[in-house]
């Protein structure tokens, strides 16, 4: 307790001062008001309320402040998770995309490869049919077919971009009283001009790479087909094909075709 000593008309008395008092409950008041207020307003800020779902609807939507951030956050959450998922998606949709175009380039290549076989069987179901059929003949050795056409498809299915490869293809047949062989070589001169210039090349040094070796001999009883491929320089004009046939024990055969006749029929 405080005393408080005062001088009145000459005399002194004491008493006792309550301010202390006083001034002690009004930091206490002033204390306990400012925590009802701090209160409220994380009442309202939404750290004691985030959520408030909303009758019938099953969804919970956010009423103060701090609900609005929790729910921005997990929706923020939820959208990272379903951005993760769609990659995944993507990613699988991609893969198997690719695995398609691979397949189809795979089908493709067998479709081109069938088409060229079937095209093939079908010229040789022609000419030997031709050649069963054929009459007069004498003995010997015969050029019965020569023939050229562009080369579309490459023997591993792919299409070949150049325009100036060509597959020959010539079918020789034997006719003899006895069963014996007959062999020999063979020549193809392409005949024209390159640079204005006279030119005559060889099929044996026309071999695109990816064909090896050139064919230039021949072994056989009654008939054979001998094919190969050719690929003529850029620039170089064809006029006429001569095709010189040689066998070992004989007389060497050669006819001279014109270029425009013997491609005329490539389709």
């Amino acid at each position: 307790m405080a005393l408080e000593y005062k001088y009145d008309q000459g005399q002194i008395r004491v008493e006792s001062s309550n301010s202390a008092r006083t001034l002690c409950w009004a930091l206490i008041i002033f204390l306990f008001l400012l925590n009802i207020a701090g209160a409220v307003w994380l009442y309202f800020s939404g750290y004691f309320t985030a959520l408030d779902t909303t009758a019938g609807s099953g969804h919970s939507f956010a009423t103060t402040l701090r609900g609005k951030m929790n729910e921005q956050k997990h929706l923020l959450v939820s959208r990272k998770d379903a951005i993760a998922r769609l990659s995944q998606e993507l990613g699988m949709l991609q893969r198997e995309q690719k695995i398609q175009v691979i397949a189809n380039k795979e089908l493709n290549k067998k479709l081109l490869l069938a088409e060229k076989r079937l095209s093939d069987a079908d010229e040789e179901l022609a000419l030997y049919g031709n050649l069963l059929n054929a009459k007069n003949l004498k003995q010997g050795l015969h050029i019965q077919h020569f023939g050229l056409k562009t080369v579309k498809v490459d023997k591993n299915g792919k299409k070949v971009a150049s325009n100036r490869r060509f597959g020959y293809h010539v079918v020789l047949s034997h006719i003899r009283s006895d069963n014996s062989p007959i062999k020999g070589s063979f020549i193809i001169r392409i005949i024209g001009q390159q640079k204005k210039q006279s030119l005559t090349l060889f099929h044996k040094d026309l071999v695109p790479v990816t064909e090896g070796t050139a064919l230039t001999g021949f072994s056989l009883k009654y008939y054979q087909s001998l094919e190969g491929e050719i690929e003529l320089p850029d620039g170089f004009t064809v006029k006429t094909v001569k095709l010189t046939i040689s066998p070992s024990n004989g007389k060497t055969l050669e006819k001279t075709y014109d270029w425009a006749a013997v491609t005329a029929n490539e389709n």
